[in-house]
Order: structure tokens, then sequence, then C-alpha cells
């Protein structure tokens, strides 16, 4: 059992008394407790779909998240790669090079210098002056890699066959733990809705905060407020 009081300076700037004190529980522990910072992690994904489109290849992770991706890649003489990361396909099923401009969808087109002499890549990821611009976004965490959500990915331009082993698409996030909650019913609408939330709350962790997608990675009262019930 914990107990906890607050004081706080009134519009005055006055000091004022202590609160009356709170008190809670928490559950019994097999092992021990303990309250940590913030703790990052990265998941690393693989994909769920990978084809060869002949033209390129097309990649699907799954899930969109705020990430990058690596690759590994033995070229024979140096050429360069075409990478196309994006949140949406379009009808054909490839990356949507065009999302809709007031969407605030995804999408980038980078290029990989590719050379005999190295094999292991990340892709460059353009930062967007809305994420980066002072007093206003809240920047990465200090040695994090540029970000930015993606569910789908595909490399032009390549002289030597890849197959899903030679990518891994690396998910920024804080601590969580899959198992702390779960959800099934007789609905499919329900137990989606359900994931959709879940894994919401999961993804927009990746800066230490709760933010609203990639448009703003700004803390907002109300977003936070309903995450953390929601958390």
């Amino acid at each position: 059992t914990y107990y906890w009081k607050v004081r706080i300076w009134d519009e005055e700037n006055r000091l004022v008394d202590y609160s009356k004190a709170q008190k809670f529980t928490t559950g019994q522990s097999d092992s021990y407790i303990i309250s940590t910072e913030n703790k990052f992690e990265i998941t690393k994904i693989k994909p769920l779909k990978f084809e060869n489109k002949k033209e390129f290849y097309f990649i699907d992770f799954g899930k969109a998240a705020f990430a990058t991706m690596d690759f590994t890649y033995q070229a024979k003489t140096p050429h360069t790669l075409t990478i196309r990361v994006g949140e949406m396909v379009d009808d054909k099923g490839n990356v949507n090079r065009t999302p809709p401009a007031k969407s605030n969808i995804r999408y980038q087109e980078l290029k990989v210098d590719v050379t005999p002499r190295q094999s292991t890549y990340r892709i460059p990821i353009q930062t967007d002056e809305r994420n980066t611009r002072p007093n206003q976004a809240i920047p990465l965490p200090k040695g994090f890699p540029p970000l930015v959500p993606f569910r789908y990915a595909e490399i032009e331009g390549a002289q030597e066959t890849i197959t899903a082993e030679n990518v891994e698409q690396l998910a920024f996030h804080t601590f969580w733990d899959e198992h702390a909650s779960s959800f099934e019913s007789d609905n499919d609408i329900l137990n989606q809705v359900w994931d959709l939330c879940k894994y919401s709350i999961k993804a927009t962790t990746f800066n230490g905060l709760y933010v609203d997608g990639d448009r703003e990675r700004i803390p907002y009262e109300a977003d936070a407020y309903l995450n953390q019930l929601s958390h």
C-alpha cells in the first residue's frame, strides 16, 4: 500500500497546505514490483507478405508503425535502389504514391546507394519540418533515427535476389505488456475495434507521449487523458 499527498502554489504564488493523504494498493506479485523510467523498445517485424512483382519487390508488414527499415543486400557492383514506404495501397495493391493530400497518410520515396563493400543498410527516412519545429513538435529521444509511419514497402532496382528474410521493420514504442489486457467476443467487428484501439495506443507512444498520429507530434491534454485511461 502506498500513500501520497500534494501541495501547490495558488494564483497569488502562495504555497498552500498539503492535501489529505490518499492511498492505493497494488496486487500481490509473485516476484517483485519496481517503478522504472519510461523505457523504449524496438520491435523487429518480419514481412507478413512478400511478393516479387518483377518491377519491384512488394512488402506488407501487417500493421502500420512509427518505424524505420533495415535490410541486407549483397551488391556485386555499385548501383542505387529505390525504396518506397507508405501507409496505404492503391487499387493495384501497390504502395500508394499519391495518397489524398488532406488525409495525412504518409508516403516517402527514398534512394539507397549500395556497394559490394557493404551488406547491411537502413533506409534514409526524410524528416518532416512539421515534426521538428522548435517549441511545437516533441523531438524524438536522443539516439533515435528518423521515423515515419508505414505498413507497406517496395524495393525497386535490385540486381540481386531479395527475400523476406532480408528485410525487417523496426517499430519504436515505449514498454508494452501485450498480456496486460485481453478481450474476445462473438462479434468480429467488436473484436477488431478492440484490437485497433489497443494497438493504436501502443503505436503512438513512440516518442514518450501519446500523439494523434504523424500529423502533429504534440501532447494534448484530452488525448493524453483518454489514452492514459485506456492504457
